[in-house]
């Protein structure tokens, strides 16, 4: 800005040395740059003051959506051990694999409901994820001998706790923190 100003006075100089007094034409000048400095430092500080405003409301409202998911994710954490408690504890009994289906279906619906919550704050691929943690076939030579109830309890309890696990990695890696 100084380098414009100089060059008009130089201008006027050169080419109309009648037409200003040099004094007053460099006081005019420095006058002029001053206060384009001045209105420029200020905006600029403006700009940063509402800038620094904006990114400590976003900082407000992203601890506040941060302790929401906390919570949210911490209920379904607490749900999947009420599921792994109820497996410990023992089902009713009934031969082979039918005394597991009403807990399978509750594991069903806790798992569509943790990848949907997922889903819907943005981790579509995590919830696919997820909903794969569960996928296993049973080992067909463990249901031939006389223990498959105990087989069927490990299965289960096995394909939880991979739901839970990754669950835990999955809130621990893309929500920065840890249940």
């Amino acid at each position: 800005m100084s380098g414009i100003a100089a060059t008009l006075r130089e201008w006027f100089s050169v080419f109309h040395p009648s037409a200003a007094d040099s004094s007053r034409l460099f006081n005019a000048c420095a006058i002029t740059c001053l206060f384009i400095a001045a209105v420029i430092v200020f905006f600029r500080q403006r700009s940063a003051i509402t800038s620094l405003e904006d990114a400590q409301k976003r900082d407000r409202n992203n601890k506040a959506e941060a302790q929401r998911l906390h919570v949210v994710f911490g209920d379904f954490m607490a749900q999947g051990e009420g599921l792994a408690r109820e497996l410990r504890q023992g089902l009713p009994r009934h031969q082979g694999v039918e005394q597991y289906n009403l807990w399978v279906q509750k594991r069903g619906e806790w798992v569509q409901r943790v990848s949907d919550a997922l889903r819907d704050i943005g981790l579509p691929d995590e919830a696919s994820a997820f909903r794969h943690a569960v996928e296993g076939d049973p080992d067909i030579t463990q249901l031939l001998g006389p223990n498959q109830s105990v087989y069927w309890r490990r299965f289960y309890n096995g394909q939880l706790d991979n739901c839970r696990q990754k669950l835990a990695d999955i809130v621990a890696r893309r929500l920065d923190f840890h249940l």
